[in-house]
């Protein structure tokens, strides 16, 4: 590795730029075992028990198989990602909320977008709104220590009232003084349940509290952003431990996707990407091992940001998996993501490497405008992903004049696996609890996470060392490239309601996931990648009375729906999705019994068919190949055509609010039939296990008889050894005092 390259700017811990060429090779068929519902809770007790079916399955998931792979003979591994820019002579302080650093926020003219920090902003300067009636519309929504919950709390851990009262007041007044300390002061946001937040305990998505009764000090990258005024009013849901990208937790609840409440919002950072997505919130915080910032943003409709390693200081919090996890942001819009990512990314004087990077700033004179696209890489995905690929390449090109050109990055198959490996790895040594604490699904990972030998993890290094010096030498013969790639290969995730309860186990679909995960920083837009489930576009926020436009297609529970039309224009159309609460099959009872009594008024069945302003929403059509449908921005009205208004009255992605008996029923011997099918492969998968548990004993029953056989044969020649010296040194001494007498 070089200290710097040969370009402006310099950097420290640069990789040799070095170009590694190595056929693409399509990933064999998946050999994991897809296991859901309450069967996964009795197979992850077998793994976890039997000593042996873990190292079956870590060879069965095709990790081993680095061992063939010849490009990697002779080459350093690199176990720290860390790149460091040099600072610049010219580098100082510089405040980045100020309104004259920042980017143009989206156009006020639309209502049909969602609602910026900057709207947050105005509104506190003009005096329509202040930060404590904001929190208290918002508070309603996201708090789960009430007895009639709204739907959208289950995107969050907890809120400490008083704090975030304690906070909007204060805001409130700096703004009544014309004083405020910059475009963040009174903007709420959330912080993913990985981060130390003082006063609030974090569980990393478990039921084990690993702040032992609270946190005594808040990380850095959020201690920053509360410096700027910002209103922290919550922690949000993860993926148990982080490890899967669905945010299915059967501990704590599955948020809901804005979209669809059929699909996953993504994960591990899903409680994040629904509160941004339904308006909640402009921000949050989120981390990133494998995709858990921007796979969620993708599923979401957000922007999303996977800044560089060690960018983003979480300091005091030891980072258990630093050689593959960063704290980024996500957010409804590019200036949010900015305004957020900037703040963040202040060095930590404090702490190592933080402290040797530069405060983020601004690209300055001209850029180049060059596309890289690896073709292999895009034929993957699905072809609703696809087609919106190649849409948003067609627009950069010839729009924005940005120029295409084809590359190849070697190894992504195998990159896949070392990657996988290794945040296994890395999060297995960080799970200090017991294996038992887990859900069925991790109890299963963090046993097979466990098998990995040191010299297969060596290997996956010497991958990730590959990987960079090619990324290197694609920088450095195309200066200001960007790769865009998918930021998932499928469009969506359908939730099985048999998943809710114990969790699902998916590691094929898993690791297909996370095919975007190997290279540098990476930004997800939801203009390069469009997912949008069911609804053209996100329309909602929080904003309220002022802004009451925030609110038509606002997904809301039907109490919230009534705190909220109490502020609002009456003349304002309401479009609510139906009532998540009635259909929403997410587990209700959670580690810790938060329930108070308190009384909240609803709108009834009878008042939503006399009120017209309470409509549900269309049933739109969807492509059965995916489950997707990509609407164009600027054609947010779509005619379907004849062919497309086909519907399965028992597809979940109608979104329909009721079914009739016989629906139910049918849905009730289907979903036993389907359960008797999947007990079927289960047991057949059970059989090869045993089989071939069987055939790893034989193997190593026969290794200890040939042990054994070696350890008797070496004693006897150890005796026999022992034998002959002692009757040499005899013979010696004998010989020796014949000399001496003589």
């Amino acid at each position: 590795m070089s200290g710097s390259n040969q370009t402006s700017p310099r950097f420290f811990n640069y990789p040799t730029p070095k170009p590694h060429d190595a056929p693409y090779k399509a990933p064999p068929p998946g050999k994991n075992p897809v296991v859901k519902g309450a069967l996964l809770h009795y197979l992850s007790n077998l793994v976890a028990t039997v000593p042996l079916v873990p190292g079956v399955l870590w060879s069965n998931a095709g990790f081993s198989s680095l061992r063939e792979c010849r490009q990697l003979d002779g080459i350093d591994p690199r176990y720290d990602p860390t790149v460091i820019p040099l600072s610049e002579s010219n580098d100082a302080s510089v405040s980045y909320t100020d309104n004259s650093n920042l980017r143009a926020s989206p156009g006020h003219a639309s209502s049909n977008r969602f609602h910026s920090i900057k709207d947050f902003h105005d509104a506190y300067l003009s005096g329509a709104l202040t930060p404590t009636e904001v929190v208290e519309h918002l508070l309603p929504l996201i708090r789960r220590d009430v007895a009639q919950r709204s739907p959208y709390s289950t995107a969050f851990m907890d809120s400490k009232v008083d704090m975030v009262r304690q906070a909007a007041e204060a805001s409130t007044q700096r703004y009544k003084q014309g004083k405020p300390l910059g475009i963040l002061d009174g903007v709420p946001f959330g912080v993913k349940d990985d981060l130390k937040v003082k006063g609030y305990k974090h569980y990393i998505g478990t039921t084990h509290d690993y702040s032992n009764g609270g946190n005594k000090d808040t990380s850095w990258c959020a201690k920053m952003v509360e410096k700027e005024g910002a209103i922290l009013v919550g922690t949000l849901t993860m993926h148990e431990l982080g490890m899967d990208t669905t945010n299915n937790n059967p501990n704590w609840g599955t948020p809901i996707n804005p979209y669809n409440s059929s699909y996953y919002p993504g994960g591990s950072s899903g409680g994040a990407a629904s509160a941004v997505g339904h308006g909640l919130i402009p921000f949050a915080i989120g981390s990133d091992g494998g995709g858990s910032v921007r796979i969620p943003s993708n599923y979401c409709g957000l922007y999303g940001l996977k800044p560089s390693h060690s960018r983003v200081s979480v300091a005091p919090m030891p980072d258990a998996g630093k050689s593959v996890t960063v704290r980024g942001p996500l957010a409804s819009n590019m200036s949010d993501l900015e305004i957020a990512y900037r703040i963040l990314a202040q060095p930590d004087p404090s702490t190592y490497p933080s402290s040797l990077f530069s405060p983020p700033r601004k690209h300055t004179g001209p850029r180049n405008k060059v596309l890289g696209v690896y073709k292999a890489w895009i034929d993957r995905a699905d072809p609703a992903v696809q087609e919106a690929v190649h849409s948003a390449l067609q627009y950069f090109e010839s729009e924005l004049g940005y120029q295409i050109i084809d590359i190849t990055i070697p190894l992504l198959t195998e990159g896949q696996l070392a990657h996988a490996m290794t945040i296994m790895a890395e999060g297995a040594a960080g799970h200090k609890t017991s294996i038992y604490d887990l859900t069925p699904a991790n109890r299963i990972l963090m046993s097979v996470a466990r098998q990995s030998p040191a010299t297969d993890f060596l290997l996956a290094q010497r991958l990730r060392n590959i990987l960079m010096e090619h990324l290197a030498n694609l920088f450095q013969k195309h200066p200001g490239l960007i790769i865009v790639t998918p930021t998932t290969p499928n469009a969506g995730w359908p939730i099985d309601p048999a998943e809710l309860s114990h969790g699902v186990t998916n590691g094929n679909k898993q690791i297909r996931n996370m095919d975007a995960d190997k290279g540098p920083p990476t930004l997800t837009s939801f203009h390069i990648n469009r997912v949008a489930l069911s609804w053209p576009e996100p329309t909602y926020g929080i904003l309220l009375p002022t802004l009451a436009h925030l609110a038509p297609s606002l997904n809301l529970h039907s109490e919230s729906r009534t705190i909220l039309s109490r502020a609002m224009n009456p003349q304002i159309l309401i479009t609510p999705h139906p009532s998540t609460s009635t259909q929403d099959g997410r587990r209700q009872s959670y580690p810790d019994d938060m329930s108070t009594s308190s009384s909240n008024s609803s709108i009834s069945d009878t008042e939503m068919k006399n009120d017209p302003t309470l409509q549900t929403r269309p049933r739109l059509g969807s492509r059965k190949s995916s489950g997707t449908i990509i609407i164009p921005r600027d054609s947010p009205n779509v005619e379907m055509k004849e062919e497309e208004e086909e519907y399965d009255d028992g597809d979940a992605r109608t979104m329909s609010p009721r079914r009739s008996s016989e629906e139910i029923e049918k849905m009730g011997q289907d979903a036993r039939q389907a359960l008797i099918e999947q007990a079927k492969a289960l047991q057949a998968s059970l059989m090869q296990i045993v089989d071939r548990v069987e055939v790893v004993k034989n193997e190593h029953e026969k290794l200890e008889g040939g042990n054994k056989f070696l350890q008797s044969y070496i004693g006897e020649l150890m005796q026999t050894s022992k034998l002959t010296s002692t009757g040499a040194g005899k013979a010696s001494k004998v010989k020796g005092k014949g000399r001496i007498i003589k």
